[in-house]
């Protein structure tokens, strides 16, 4: 008989380890393009705008190359850091891999949820997440819900399994 209080999972650690990466990499690369998109910023400019949750905004406009590093660093630092996050409480709910679609979804929407009403308005940038129209927070909230929570989730289910 096992003590064990996660559940039995047999994938490797190099597997969570590539579901993580992949998953937060792919997430970083389509939220980026889609802010880009969004707003018609070149990326570079988008990475400033991230940096200046650090520095403040003018600091960050004001900054070169190493603000387009520091705002690229952190989006991509958070990406696989929630990344990591789903993976592993996969790992106690099997089920967030066998419905990856649905929690993929639920979990970008909360993502979105977290960042605008916690993060945004600790950092630097101290920004109202009620400053904006309903309609820009749910077309950004969908945004995140499909090209960020659903990369992660399926990679949690290609490289952990469906079990």
């Amino acid at each position: 008989m096992t003590t064990d209080v996660m559940p039995r999972n047999d994938a490797a650690p190099g597997k969570r380890a590539l579901a993580i990466l992949s998953g937060g990499f792919a997430a970083g690369l389509f939220d980026i393009i889609f802010a880009s998109v969004l707003s018609g910023a070149r990326p570079d400019r988008v990475f400033k705008y991230i940096a200046a949750g650090w520095v403040g905004l003018p600091a960050a406009r004001a900054g070169g190359f190493e603000m387009v590093v520091l705002g690229a660093a952190s989006h991509f630092g958070l990406a696989i850091t929630f990344a990591a996050f789903f993976v592993l409480m996969s790992r106690a709910l099997p089920v967030l891999r066998r419905q990856w679609v649905i929690f993929g979804l639920l979990y970008g929407a909360s993502l979105h949820v977290f960042m605008n009403t916690v993060v945004v308005p600790l950092s630097a940038l101290h920004r109202d997440p009620f400053a904006g129209t309903l309609e820009n927070y749910l077309i950004n909230m969908a945004g995140q819900s499909v090209l960020f929570g659903l990369p992660i989730a399926y990679a949690a289910k290609r490289f952990v399994g469906s079990n």
